[in-house]
């Protein structure tokens, strides 16, 4: 590729044929040399320096947590094209054992995927393995509300508090 030889060790033969089917097939979707070269953590500070001209400050400060906390120590040092979708589910299964939420582990998706499908539009990865995981669900949960009677005992026992008026406002707008 590129005038460079690209070389990878297998246990069988037929293991190593559908490497080199596979790389030429990337190949002759826009693969280059430097692209087989480059790691997830390298890619993802050029993915966040171009997500600062398209996307809020807050939205780029929270893809930035998540790459930092989340997606780079696990992941980061692995070059792209090595990602498979085993890695990508065990980092889900990783952080839902670590105790974080449905939400982060969904968010923790949503960025990878996002990652990932640039550098396939950069030529740089031949198919997104974050397509082949299925999206992590989120548990809806229903928060429990105040009965009648509830509500009525709420707003006695908050007249002579110092911010009685505060609770009344928050139980009348369903706050």
């Amino acid at each position: 590729m590129d005038g460079r030889r690209l070389t990878k060790y297998g246990k069988t033969q037929k293991e190593c044929r559908t490497w080199v089917k596979e790389t030429l097939g990337k190949i002759e979707n826009g693969l280059t040399y430097e692209g087989t070269q480059v790691t997830l953590e390298q890619f993802v500070e050029l993915w966040l320096d171009g997500k600062d001209l398209s996307r809020r400050l807050h939205t780029v400060l929270q893809y930035r947590q998540i790459v930092s906390q989340h997606i780079l120590p696990h992941l980061g040092k692995m070059r792209l094209q090595d990602i498979q979708p085993a890695h990508v589910k065990q980092l889900y299964f990783r952080k839902r054992g670590e105790g974080r939420g449905d939400r982060t582990v969904q968010l923790i998706h949503t960025v990878l995927n996002n990652v990932l499908k640039q550098a396939v539009r950069e030529g740089l990865l031949g198919h997104n393995p974050v397509d082949a995981v299925d999206r992590p669900n989120v548990e809806q949960t229903e928060h429990p509300i105040l009965s009648e009677e509830q509500a009525r005992k709420l707003v006695i026992a908050s007249m002579n508090v110092r911010n009685g008026t505060l609770y009344y406002m928050a139980l009348i707008t369903g706050m």
